[in-house]
Order: structure tokens, then sequence, then C-alpha cells
């Protein structure tokens, strides 16, 4: 019971963690780079993209074991 509640607890904040940045990384790269931001959030939008498609094809791949 108590490895349910911790893991419960590490996902919950890794949720909490992941969606805090996904709000506060444009704010921040606009602040460093105000004229290069747009480029930059393309390519960190796009690397997210990929990071996620790789997650799931190895959830997935770890499924059908």
């Amino acid at each position: 019971m108590n490895f349910i509640k911790n893991k419960l607890s590490n996902e919950t904040i890794l949720f909490v963690g992941s969606f805090s940045l996904l709000i506060n990384l444009p704010r921040l790269i606009t602040e460093i780079f105000p004229n290069l931001g747009f480029l930059f959030l393309l390519i960190t939008g796009t690397l997210l993209i990929f990071v996620g498609l790789y997650l799931n094809r190895l959830r997935e791949s770890i499924k059908n074991i």
C-alpha cells in the first residue's frame, strides 16, 4: 500500500512540475531572448512533441511485453 501511495505522489509531483514548466517556459524565453522568442518556442514545442511521441512508443512497447 505504501508503494502505491509513494508512486502516486511522485507522479503527481511530476505532472504538476511539467504543467508549471509548460506554462512558464514561454515567459522565461521571451524575457531572456526578446527578439528570438518565437524561434525558441517553435524549437521547444517541436522537441516536446518528439519526446512525447518517443515516450508513447516506449510505453506501447512495454505494454506489449
